[in-house]
């Protein structure tokens, strides 16, 4: 078969994609499958900020009987995208969030190839903890805008952003944690909704779940997620070519469903910052694209940690319960050796400090973490008495020895006295019992 020259595909890519415009049905896009429904919660104080860096790319489809496809004259469809997400835990139980959105998209066809860029669809929501203990569940509701015109781009002749329409989710998240060793947490998160659209798209359950491991260095989880629909769309037979996306599913899909497998390794640079890696690849699907997503995200947390009360023996209580210079005293061993801070995780209530078994250190022991004074000491002294009349001198958390080596051991905080995140350096002693 002979091969169009540039200017026989010039004067057929007008007349073709007006044909296309005839046949586009209202029915699912690209930022439909992107968007994962993940738990937003946050703790109490604390402003959390995600960036992520994305890129996605397809050029097949599942077709309506599961069978991958190729669109005629299509290639590749490629997107990258930039979110920013934030979160602010406004109490222990109630978060709200948003997500600003960019992307570039890019399609390589024989005829209808080029590109567009600008926001997405953009994200607001709220995170409710319902239950918070060692099983959480949270309940959420999301709410996506699009912050661009379909209608330019259909006049431009250039590849959607998105698929205008406005989509409604509610649902919840359930967290149970699978190991009760605090120095390697493991925990299952699972989740599901409901997704309301409008512009006679098909409503969809979103749905998610992995299993996650949480360390004081790295991180990392791998799971499922995807979408499934109800089959609401009013199109009827077998999807039609997309001007948006010439010809691939991931835009007007009829009654699109997929499912992809997922995972993530991170690093965590310090206790309220992390670096994470993430993949995506499609493995089954309906009407919907064959594609893998790959990205780089960075988060931080910033604010302080409201102290939690948890009513105990003297030894176990905070200042406050167990009173100031004015009410009490807590004293200190002046024979058990000092401890400094090697490494801090306040999200997840862990210290190691750097004495262990070898200095008389063994599970269950009690201490009390110290801030630096300018120039490095820290308030009181071993064999003294904490008070409040400066407070440098009150230790800022209390924490129990859940694990311990030869030169080593690792804290579980148990108290925050004061709203202060711990560091590296800060020092680690054992009050009288």
């Amino acid at each position: 078969m002979q091969r169009l020259s540039p200017n026989q595909r010039q004067n057929l890519k007008l007349p073709f994609a007006f044909l296309l415009l005839l046949a586009i049905p209202r029915t699912s896009g690209a930022e439909f499958y992107r968007r994962e429904w993940q738990s937003r919660h946050q703790p109490e104080r604390i402003l959390g900020l995600e960036a992520q860096f994305t890129n996605y790319s397809t050029n097949q489809n599942y077709d309506a009987y599961g069978s991958t496809s190729l669109p005629p004259g299509f290639r590749n469809y490629s997107r990258q995208s930039a979110d920013l997400h934030v979160g602010a835990g406004l109490s222990q139980k109630f978060t709200l969030y948003g997500t600003v959105s960019w992307a570039r998209v890019q399609v390589d066809h024989e005829l209808l190839a080029g590109s567009s860029f600008g926001f997405t669809d953009q994200t607001v929501g709220a995170n409710y903890r319902l239950i918070d203990k060692k099983i959480s569940l949270d309940l959420q509701l999301e709410v996506a805008i699009p912050a661009y015109n379909n209608s330019l781009s259909t006049l431009n002749l250039s590849p959607y952003v998105g698929d205008g329409s406005t989509d409604i989710t509610a649902g919840g998240f359930l967290r149970l944690p699978l190991s009760s060793e605090a120095r390697y947490p493991v925990e299952l998160r699972s989740g599901a909704g409901f997704t309301s659209r409008t512009n006679n798209f098909s409503s969809a359950i979103p749905w998610t779940m992995d299993v996650r491991f949480n360390g004081d260095r790295f991180l990392g989880s791998a799971g499922l997620m995807g979408v499934y629909s109800l089959q609401t769309d009013p199109g009827i037979g077998s999807p039609a070519a997309s001007l948006g996306t010439a010809g691939s599913y991931v835009t007007n899909a009829v009654n699109p469903s997929l499912a992809s497998i997922r995972g993530q390794v991170g690093y965590h640079v310090s206790g309220r910052a992390r670096l994470t890696f993430m993949g995506a690849k499609s493995i089954s699907g309906q009407n919907a694209p064959q594609g893998f997503l790959f990205g780089l995200g960075f988060q931080l947390q910033l604010g302080k940690k409201t102290a939690s009360k948890h009513p105990e023996n003297p030894v176990k209580m905070t200042p406050m319960e167990y009173g100031h210079s004015n009410q009490g005293l807590v004293y200190y061993h002046s024979s058990v050796p000092e401890a400094r801070v090697l490494r801090a995780n306040d999200r997840l209530n862990l210290v190691k400090i750097n004495k262990g078994s070898n200095d008389g250190l063994a599970v269950g022991q009690i201490f009390d973490i110290f801030s630096l004074k300018q120039g490095g000491t820290a308030g009181g002294e071993p064999g003294g008495q904490s008070s409040s009349r400066s407070s440098p001198e009150e230790a800022i958390a209390r924490g129990r020895v859940s694990s311990v080596k030869p030169e080593e051991a690792v804290l579980t905080i148990t108290e925050y006295f004061r709203e202060v995140w711990i560091e590296e350096g800060f020092v680690a002693r054992q009050p009288v019992q």
